[in-house]
């Protein structure tokens, strides 16, 4: 498989908020909300900070030891052990259990982590630094979780199970979804390769985070990626003491809420924190924990808890307590020795609210990368859009721009109205001196005149360009196509699209591209031609 690729600025996309834009150029109404800068001296300065904090780097190997029995590659086994040094970092992304991965940013996300390992190895060559993907196994979205479509066919897991998704188990009608995958990814060259490894990761009775784990390890092993799933007693009992403020002090909450209020005041706040930021996890189901006065209750469920039986509760079963978009960040920073979160724009907008709870609590607030974006193409494709004059940047465009983008390209008639605009202006400026000279009144008058003019002659503009688009009919059609093949249903491929059709297509190659044409530290949008050989 050939591969090429070129980098865009991520402002020039059109698919990142305000506040992202103005976190990556560094404003400095942001500067309190983050850490290290995104650069080597960030690295250098979130090393120094992670190394004072007290990880329990014993726990941690013991966990990943007992995950990794028998499964360990020569890689993970390297970097299971170095962990017990105070020398190794990790760098970590987190995503929830999606079926069969959900969307391809999933992978994205994961290649980015194991590239900047690299890159970070080669810069510090004294220390270790470990790939990480956190598993948010206790989501109980399964509405969200269970769906994914592959080449445009939408696929849904209907099973009765509820509660957390990753405690849920593979059924027979998850069993039927792969048999339809089969079907339909086994006319391409790694089909029946890619569903066997579903097959093998996705057994009946396995739970889905036991079976995403599995998935994940077989592709990613031999880059050294290492798993973590959080849910576990042993970790949870280790973040007792802030879920017990969490519970009965509601820190969180007032520290969370003062940063969004600054917020809102220029941008969409991304997360809301609630007075308590758990949900209580048993048996099949995942709910809020809500106060009242003396009381703490279970959302949706008759269970209530006192103070005293409240904290007995939390002291002998820590693994009932889930942490909620909120804490989850705290949790997951408090039990790795890490130095550099990756995550997507959302991801992002709702970390930079955070920053003064990890201050209050004392942990090390991580380094913030925007994860990798890819624009996957072909070579046919680029070439088909490039005999329109147009390149694959100009598909970042809505459809009402970029059909106007090419009519001006491609019409022999001049439908500007640019020019009797500046006529227009010209007369009533004349008017207007005129009119100041004999009445002043009459040029408040005369103002409103040409705006009235000036509004027919741009109507008439408009007019003048759907007349001449109409001409294009044939083109705009082939063009919007294309368009939709890149951005399906008018969205980015990684947030409509599953990894699947494209390893079916090209194999482990697939993965290889994008790690090599990830670009490290630099945050920006990869257009990536793909070509099989």
């Amino acid at each position: 498989m050939d591969a090429s690729s070129r980098l865009m600025p991520v402002e020039k996309t059109g698919m990142f908020s305000g506040l992202v834009l103005d976190y990556l150029s560094r404003q400095p109404q942001l500067d309190s909300l983050y850490s290290h800068p995104v650069s080597m001296n960030g690295v250098a300065q979130a090393m120094q900070v992670r190394s004072a904090f007290p990880t329990n780097r014993v726990l941690l190997h013991q966990l990943l030891t007992e995950a990794y029995a028998g499964k360990a590659s020569p890689a993970q086994q390297q970097h299971i052990d170095a962990l017990l040094s105070h020398n190794t970092f990790t760098i970590c992304t987190a995503h929830q259990c999606n079926l069969f991965t959900g969307y391809l940013y999933f992978i994205y996300k994961i290649l980015h982590v194991i590239r900047l390992a690299h890159t970070f190895k080669n810069e510090f060559p004294e220390q270790q630094f470990v790939p990480v993907y956190y598993m948010g196994s206790e989501d109980n979205d399964l509405a969200e979780l269970g769906q994914f479509q592959v080449d445009g066919v939408a696929y849904s897991w209907q099973t009765r199970q509820t509660g957390a998704v990753g405690r849920m188990k593979v059924d027979k009608p998850l069993l039927q979804l792969i048999a339809q995958l089969e079907g339909q990814l086994g006319v391409h060259p790694y089909g029946a390769s890619v569903t066997s490894l579903l097959r093998a990761c996705y057994q009946e009775g396995v739970t889905i985070a036991s079976a995403t784990f599995e998935l994940v390890n077989r592709l990613f092993q031999d880059h050294g990626l290492l798993v973590i799933m959080a849910d576990d007693a042993r970790w949870k009992a280790a973040f007792q003491p802030i879920m017990m403020n969490d519970l009965f002090q509601h820190d969180p909450e007032r520290l969370v809420s003062e940063t969004g209020s600054m917020l809102e005041k220029g941008y969409k706040v991304q997360v809301n924190p609630r007075e308590i930021n758990l949900f209580y996890m048993s048996g099949g189901i995942r709910e809020r924990i809500i106060r009242d006065k003396h009381t703490w209750k279970v959302d949706n469920t008759d269970i209530t808890f006192d103070k005293e039986t409240l904290m007995q509760e939390l002291n002998d079963h820590p693994e009932r307590f889930s942490p909620n978009v909120v804490l989850r960040a705290l949790y997951q920073e408090t039990i790795l020795p890490n130095i550099a979160f990756v995550g997507g724009g959302a991801e992002l907008a709702y970390w930079l609210e955070l920053r003064s709870m990890f201050t209050h609590f004392q942990v090390p607030y991580p380094m913030l990368i925007l994860r990798n974006s890819f624009l996957i193409y072909t070579a046919a494709q680029e070439k088909k859009l490039q005999s329109f004059q147009l390149s694959v940047e100009d598909l970042f465009l809505s459809e009402y721009d970029l059909m106007n983008r090419y009519v001006a390209l491609h019409s022999t008639n001049d439908v500007s109205v640019t020019h009797q605009q500046t006529q227009v202006e010209e007369l009533f400026r004349g008017f207007k001196d005129k009119a100041g000279a004999i009445d002043p009144t009459l040029v408040q008058h005369l103002q409103a005149m040409e705006a009235r003019l000036q509004k027919q002659i741009n109507e008439a503009g408009k007019k003048l360009l759907r007349a001449e688009k109409r001409r294009f009919e044939v083109q705009k059609a082939q063009l919007l196509k294309l368009r939709e093949q890149l951005f399906p249903k008018n969205k980015l491929q990684e947030r409509y699209d599953n990894f699947l059709p494209y390893y079916a297509q090209y194999g482990p190659a697939f993965l290889e591209a994008l790690w090599k044409h990830s670009p490290g530290l630099d945050q920006a949008f990869i257009l990536l031609s793909l070509n099989a050989q």
